[in-house]
């Protein structure tokens, strides 16, 4: 919930914004042109973009590891009686 409240209010600003754009007759492309130059710089580090891969990465070998674990410790006749 506390990361929604900042992002929601961005967005209303950001919507706000556009508005007060639009309302002094300026062309939608030049809305579109700025928008999209807001949302180029904000470029992610080398850091950032590892740091994203090794957690998305452990997770998933995390994830994909314990049912696996779990289901190699099954005894195979209980395992295809559920089935």
């Amino acid at each position: 919930m506390s990361a929604a409240n900042p992002a929601a209010a961005a967005q209303r600003s950001r919507t706000h914004r556009i508005a007060v754009t639009a309302m002094l007759s300026a062309a939608a492309t030049a809305v579109v042109a700025r928008l999209m130059g807001e949302a180029l710089a904000v470029a992610p580090t080398l850091f950032a973009v590892v740091m994203a891969f090794g957690i998305s990465a452990g997770i998933g070998v995390l994830f994909g590891y314990l049912p696996a674990n779990k289901a190699a410790k099954l005894n195979p006749i209980d395992a295809l009686r559920y089935d």
